[in-house]
Order: structure tokens, then C-alpha cells, then sequence
């Protein structure tokens, strides 16, 4: 590090550098963009100290390098000296070379520090190294102008390059961050990072194998709109190396004394000695706590809790805006609209058109400001601008948008001098299989119901030649047709489907990925959610963990996710969670007999799932008994190759047959349903045993495996199609049609009485709740005790209408058969969710 004054005439490479005063924050210290405001002037003479600005630099003089020309014949290691920040109209960090006379120059994008982060500071051990010989530096978002001038006054770079400073110590590296905001609220947290393994050594490659520490790595507490994210780069010891985000510095620290305590970030969990066992490790944990800052090297804890899972290779801690909405792993791009005024696109804007702003406007494509109607002085002020839209292609119109830059300022677009129309976003609706993946492409607004404009869908991705299959506004435009062989798994149909899509001239709302407003995503596990979450890295990594809950399930979703994520990055990708609709059902119903603090500990409980089917039937039934849907009572049954029951009170889940994992319940295609705990021990002797099947994305037991693939009705028959079984005469067959219709009876008349008899209707549901009448006549024949009871003819009719009537008009109890569509209920979810209008 070195230490000077401000001007460019000092190289000296000393002790860290001192300053006058002390800068503390207190604890609720915050900043705003107009606090502090005024002009940097470039330096004069020496010792001359920087002013006061929106950056507030403080005094310079670190020593950094930074790399030129990266990966070609001319790379260039430049190493930095002093630094100072000069410029009236656009500010620039200038640093000083090996040379007094030598310059680079970092433009800065603005003097608004929100164009400035987020920006990362990582600190990790150099491979093939010492481990204790730790690698700094110091890395912006985005691309910013770097020039660079030798002493004899040649620029010999003058381009935007991503920027990467390499420090030599944490120290100096965060004493430039820190300067680039507001020295007078810098605060930090102390953190030691503990790497755990079984031996207390390290290998030839620099990889951790005891403990090792970063001390004294500082964190900011207050720092205006941001909020930090602290996150370790680590392996499960499988070799697959990923992020883990370690967080809540912003609530539960806050009003600590921190610099009289350290945050201690624990990477803990378990590991079997087996050498053939790969996958044991799978549970894992990151715990953070705070604890005292005297250390000592004896540790009283078991060795168990010393057993590892995680490789930890380095540290990044992130600094973020902080919002109320983030979109999916990086910043939102469009602009934040309060009610009752909305975003709108380049259609909606006409020529002659005026509309009212607060802020900037940013233009793109071919849409221009003719004037500014009004504008006043004061910030923030609302000016009125009239707007023209050229296109000098129809065919791209609808690709043009008008957006404003989120920065500071809530903004908001209005009309007062017409009425915009209502904006229309395109959501697709994503359900991935295991060998089949669908999407459904609706139109929304918001609040409004979805219009469904195209689906398409590939399957038998496990059973080659996949096929795929294309439905444009109710037209069949491809059946069946077979796909190249190249599209293997779920990936590459997301892929492929995205560009039939795009392709497809008739189906002018997607001309570009950047059409897609809104990607809804199908994932049957939730774990508490009890509503859709927009997927923030937050959400991701609590739906990984939840994926031990439901290996089987989440996984292939997830990897759609990842897929689309990568497809689609201006795309919003929302969860919708099949669980989330039983996050009504009470206490003594969902919880298990079981040790409390282990039920607790590993989310031990009741779940439940098909809730998005759940949520579409309550919703139509509600409106075809022209009931309240708060006052509604059912008993609905979902049945398909996965099958399950629920009792609806008020509108709400009460009580359903599916529980910690779909497994529970009624018997599938391919799942046993619920059997004694202890039989799968006497069904063979491995069952404990990872199953072959298990990859690292997905973790599986020999039991999980025989229970979820190979029971059912197919173990009996040899088939997954129910109406096979339904209508044969072999003795399995009809064995295998008795026991569904008669675990579904049994939780028909438990929910009968569970609601108290005061049961509205009795639905059916799901492929063969809707198209098997020969189920339907067997299951209400079996509780017509509670009466119900079927017309026959009504029954053998097909199923038109979203909601049909199936009973005999007598009957003390009512039959109904509802063609439930959970790709419209994902959408319509996306139209109700608040925060994706804003």
C-alpha cells in the first residue's frame, strides 16, 4: 500500500495512510442523493485536498494493479500508485504509475454511486500456492472507459474494459471501495471465515484441508440503498464448485457492537467415510452466528460436527441495491410504475401522444423526444415531453420499449392528456416433466384473466425419438413430429421450444426473447411459501435446499430455470409452487408425531402438493356454483399418474392426502402411495443406498427410487396407462383398479367428515378424474352412503365445459368434473402478483 498526498508527486509505498478525524457511522446513519452535493475540483498543488462531492473520495493513495490488454500478445500489468478524482463534468479516478508521469484514468459513469455498484470484492487463495497467500482484488459490473497515457504523453488504451484491480492487501483494496462512496458511513463487520475438513492440513495445490482465516474483513453496515450479500465460492468434495450466499448482515446485526465481536460463518454438515459413497454428503448447511472474538485452538466439539461438506475456495461479498423488488439474479431493467399508472411499450406510444415523467428518459430503438413541453429546476421535477414513435420497419415495431433508468427515484409514467390502454405482457407458463417438457404462452394485464395464444410442448425425452407438438391460437400447427436427436434432455426442448416460438411469423406477440415479460415455472416443492416468489438468488438457493424434500421434482425444474435464466435475461422468472396452496392446512393436521426439534430442524412435515390444480378448481367451481369462495366446501380429487385428494373449507386447503413428499396418499402410475414405514426395509436389502440413478443435481435412495418408479400400478401390470387397466379383464388389472377406487373412497368419506358433512360438491379432476367414467361411476358407487350418487348418462357425455355437472339432480350431494389447467393458473398468478406491475 502506499502513502501520499493528494497530488501525483509522491510514490512512497509505506504504512497505510492516515487521516485527520475519525470517520464513524452511526448505527441508522443513511444517504441520499441530494445530501452533500457539490463540485470536485481536479488538484493544483501539493497537499491539496479533495472537496466534497456526491462521492465524498476522501484523501487518496493506495497501491493496486490493474491489467491491460488481458489475454492478447499485448497484456500490460500497470501498477498504480497515488490516486485522485479530478473532472466538473464527468468525474474520473486518475492514478498515478510506476512513472510520476505516467496516468490511467477510470471514468466513472456518473457521480450517482448507484451507476457505480454493484461491485465485488473477492479474496481467495492463488491456486497451486501457499494457502495462506490470498489473492485480492476488486471488480465493477459493468464495462467502464479506461485510458491509459505514458510518461511521454502517448495514450496507448482509451476503451471500455471490464475492470478488475488487483490489491495488495484486503485493507488497501477496501480503502478504495471505500472511497468511492462516503467515507464518513463506512462501518464494517470483522469476519473470520472457517475452512473445516478432516485433517488439519493442507494439500500440494493450495486447497484447504484444516482451518484457515480471513481476519478483518470489512462488511458496511449503512451504506444508503445497498444492502450486503456475503457469499463463499465452495465444493460439496465432489469437485462442483458453485456459489452459497451467506446473508442477514442488514436486520439481525444491525444494533450490535460489532467491532467488539466477529461474525463467525461456519461451513458445517456431514460427510460418511465410504469411500463408494459419493453422494452422502448431500445435506449441508452454512450457518452463521456471532460469537466472541477470543479464539483458541482446542475445539470441545464433537468430531462429528467437525466432519465437512463444503471446500470453501473463496469469499465475495457483493453489494447490492437495496429494493423491494429485485428481479431475477441481477438488477430490474425496467422502471418501477406506482399505481394506478402502468409501463408502457413502444405500441402504446403514438405520434402527438404527451406524457408526464419524473427523472431521465432513456430512449432506444426509434422512439425520440420532439420537445419538452415544461420542465422545472428544482429536482425531481415533473417535465412533460411529447413523444414520436418511427419505425422504419413494421415488422420490428413491437420490439421498440421505452424505459427509464432505475436509480434513485420512484418514477412514474402518466398520461394526462389521454388514457393509455391497459399493458399486455407476454408470461409463459413452463412444466417440466421428466421425459416432457410444456410451455403455454398467454397475454396478461394486470388483474386481468390471461389469454392463452400458443402452447407447445416436447415429450418422451426418455423414451427416443422425442416428439414435438405446436398449438397457435387453437390451430394444431405441429403433431407430432419428431425432433433431432441432439435435443436429449429438458435444456435443449426449453431451447428448442423458445425458438419455435420466435420462429413462428404468425405469432406476432414474440418476435424477440426480449417480448417475454414474465417466465412462471412450475416447482413442486415450496417448502413455507404460501404464494409465488419471484426468483431471486435468495429464493434459488432456499429452493435447492428444499430439493432434498423433493429430489425427484425440483430438480428438472431448477434446471429449467437455470436454462431460462441464461435464455432469457431480461425475462422475470417466478415460482409457482404446487405446494403452496396447502399452506393453509392447521397444526394438528400437518404436523407428524414425531421428536419436535428434528421435525423442525429438517422441515419434518405435512407439505402437500398439486395445490396449482387445487387453486383452478376452487376458483371455477366457486364461479359455477355462484358461491363465494370463501364460503365454499369441497372434496376435490386430482387423479393422473399422480393422484391425491383435498378437503376445501372456506376456500382454503384443510387437509390433503399428499404429505412431506408426493409419495404419500394414493397410489400412481409408478408411486406405491402410502404404505407401512417399515415395509420398503423388507423390500430388499440396499435400499439405503444411493440409487444409480443419482447424479450430482440429483440425489437419490434406492428406497426413494422403488417407491416413486417402480410401484404403482405399473409394477402390477406392466403399465403407466390407467385406461388400460380400467378396461381389462386380467385378474392384476382389476386388482390393481380396486385398490385406487378404494384408497380414494377412504379419503373421500374422511374428508366427508372432517368437514362435517357440509360438503358442497364432490370434483373429479386430472387426466383420469376427467376422462375415465368407469373411476368416477366406481368411486361414487362406493360412497353413496354420504349421497352422492351419478346420472349415468351425464357421466358417459364428454367433458365441454371447464366445469360439468355429473350427479342426478335428487341427489342430496352434488358430482361435478372439472378440466382443471394449472398453465392458466401459473399465468393468472403472474397477473395478480402486485410487485410484477410495479
Amino acid at each position: 500500500m502506499s502513502s501520499s498526498g493528494s497530488s501525483f508527486t509522491s510514490s512512497s509505498l509505506g504504512r497505510p495512510p492516515t487521516y485527520g478525524r475519525t470517520y464513524v457511522s452511526p448505527v441508522d446513519s443513511t444517504w441520499t442523493p441530494t445530501s452533500g452535493i457539490s463540485t470536485i475540483s481536479a488538484p493544483t498543488t501539493e497537499g491539496s485536498g479533495t472537496g466534497a462531492s456526491v462521492l465524498d473520495l476522501g484523501p487518496p493513495g493506495f497501491q493496486a494493479t490493474i491489467i491491460l490488454f488481458q489475454d492478447t500478445p499485448d497484456e500490460r500489468v500497470i501498477y498504480l500508485g497515488p490516486w485522485e478524482v479530478v473532472g466538473s463534468e464527468q468525474r474520473r479516478v486518475l492514478w498515478q504509475g510506476s512513472y510520476q508521469n505516467e496516468l490511467l484514468e477510470h471514468f466513472l459513469p456518473s457521480d450517482t454511486p448507484s451507476d457505480i455498484y454493484p461491485h465485488t470484492l473477492h479474496s481467495r487463495h492463488r491456486p497451486y500456492y501457499d494457502p495462506s497467500d490470498m489473492e485480492r482484488y476488486l471488480t465493477f459490473q459493468e464495462p467502464h472507459r479506461i485510458r491509459y497515457t505514458t510518461d511521454e504523453g502517448v495514450c496507448i488504451h482509451d476503451q471500455y474494459v471490464t475492470i478488475r484491480y488487483e490489491f495488495t492487501t484486503v485493507e488497501s483494496s477496501i480503502q478504495f471501495q471505500g472511497d468511492l462512496r462516503r467515507k464518513d458511513l463506512v462501518d464494517f463487520y470483522d469476519v473470520d471465515v472457517v475452512w473445516t475438513n478432516v485433517h488439519g492440513r493442507t494439500d500440494g495445490f493450495g486447497k484447504v484441508k484444516g482451518i484457515g482465516a480471513i481476519q478483518r474483513l470489512k462488511l458496511w453496515r449503512d451504506r444508503y440503498t445497498t444492502f450486503h450479500s456475503l457469499g463463499v465460492c465452495a465444493n460439496k468434495t465432489d469437485g462442483q464448485y458453485r456459489e452459497y450466499d451467506i446473508h442477514s448482515f442488514d436486520g439481525e446485526l444491525r444494533w450490535r457492537d460489532d467491532r467488539a465481536k466477529q461474525l463467525r460463518l461456519n461451513a458445517s454438515g456431514r460427510r460418511h467415510t465410504s469411500g463408494d459413497d459419493q453422494h452422502s454428503h448431500r445435506r449441508f448447511s452454512l450457518p452463521h452466528r456471532m460469537r466472541s472474538r477470543t479464539r483458541t485452538n482446542d475445539s470441545s466439539e464433537p468430531r462429528s460436527l467437525q466432519q465437512p461438506t463444503l471446500d470453501i475456495r473463496y469469499l465475495a461479498i457483493q453489494f447490492t441495491e437495496r429494493q423491494d423488488f429485485a428481479g431475477t439474479f441481477s438488477r430490474f431493467t425496467g422502471v418501477r410504475i406506482a399505481e394506478p399508472h402502468a409501463r408502457i411499450g413502444a405500441r402504446t406510444l403514438g405520434c402527438g401522444r404527451s406524457y408526464a415523467l419524473k427523472g431521465q428518459i432513456r430512449i432506444r430503438c426509434h422512439i425520440s423526444i420532439l420537445d419538452q413541453l415544461h420542465h422545472q429546476d428544482e429536482p425531481h421535477a415533473c417535465a412533460a415531453v411529447r413523444v414520436q414513435v418511427g419505425f422504419p420497419s413494421p415488422s420490428i415495431a413491437h420490439c421498440c420499449h421505452c424505459s427509464l433508468p432505475l436509480i434513485h427515484t420512484q418514477y412514474q409514467i402518466i398520461d394526462p392528456f389521454n388514457v393509455a390502454p391497459s399493458v399486455m405482457k407476454v408470461i409463459l407458463a413452463i412444466n417440466a416433466g421428466s421425459s416432457s417438457v410444456k410451455i403455454s404462452v398467454y397475454t396478461a394485464a394486470k388483474n386481468a384473466e390471461p389469454h392463452q395464444i400458443a402452447e407447445a410442448s416436447i415429450g418422451g425425452l426418455t423414451a427416443p425419438p422425442a416428439t414435438l407438438e405446436y398449438t397457435r391460437r387453437g390451430e394444431k400447427v405441429v403433431k407430432a413430429k419428431e425432433v433431432a436427436e441432439s435435443v436429449k434432455n429438458q435444456e435443449d426442448a426449453f431451447d428448442l421450444l423458445l425458438k419455435t416460438f420466435i420462429d413462428d411469423n404468425e405469432l406476432e406477440e414474440i418476435s424477440s426473447k426480449e417480448d417475454i415479460a414474465i417466465a412462471s415455472h412450475r416447482i413442486v416443492h415450496g417448502g413455507d411459501y404460501d404464494r409465488s416468489q419471484v426468483i431471486t438468488q435468495d429464493a434459488y438457493h432456499h429452493l435447492e435446499e428444499l430439493s432434498d424434500l423433493a429430489p425427484l421434482h425440483n430438480g428438472v425444474a431448477l434446471s429449467i430455470v437455470d436454462t431460462c435464466i441464461s435464455a432469457l435475461p431480461k425475462t422475470i422468472n417466478v415460482a409457482c409452487f404446487d405446494s403452496q396452496f396447502h399452506t393453509t392446512i392447521p397444526p394438528h393436521i400437518y404436523t407428524y408425531p414425531i421428536d419436535p426439534k428434528i421435525a423442525k430442524s429438517n422441515r419434518l412435515r405435512k407439505y402437500g402438493f398439486h395445490g396449482i390444480s387445487y387453486a383452478f378448481i376452487t376458483r371455477a367451481v366457486a364461479q359455477y356454483l355462484e358461491k363465494d369462495v370463501n364460503s365454499l366446501n369441497m372434496i376435490a380429487l386430482h387423479l393422473g399418474s399422480g393422484a391425491s385428494a383435498c378437503a376445501i373449507k372456506g376456500g382454503k386447503s384443510w387437509d390433503t392426502s399428499m404429505g412431506l413428499t408426493p409419495l404419500a396418499g394414493l397410489p400412481g402410475a409408478t408411486r406405491s402411495g402410502s404404505v407401512d414405514p417399515s415395509l420398503v426395509f423388507h423390500y430388499a436389502s440396499d435400499v439405503g443406498k444411493l440409487s444409480p440413478a443419482s447424479t450430482k443435481h440429483l440425489h437419490i435412495s434406492r428406497a426413494e427410487e422403488i417407491l416413486n418408479k417402480e410401484s404403482g400400478w405399473k409394477s402390477m401390470t406392466g403399465t403407466t396407462n390407467f385406461g388400460v387397466v380400467a378396461e381389462s379383464d386380467e385378474p392384476t388389472h382389476r386388482l390393481a383398479f380396486d385398490i385406487f377406487v378404494d384408497r380414494i373412497a377412504g379419503f373421500v368419506g374422511s374428508y366427508f367428515v372432517t368437514l362435517e358433512g357440509r360438503v358442497d360438491a364432490l370434483i373429479f379432476a386430472g387426466g383420469i378424474g376427467e376422462h375415465s367414467a368407469k373411476l368416477r361411476s366406481a368411486v361414487v358407487e362406493r360412497v353413496a352412503c354420504l349421497g352422492f350418487a351419478l346420472d349415468h348418462a351425464s357421466n358417459q357425455e364428454p367433458i365441454k365445459d371447464v366445469v360439468q355437472e355429473l350427479g342426478k339432480r335428487d341427489a342430496r350431494q352434488r358430482v361435478l368434473v372439472c378440466q382443471t389447467d394449472e398453465q392458466l393458473e401459473m399465468a393468472r398468478l403472474c397477473a395478480e402478483k402486485e410487485d410484477l406491475w410495479e
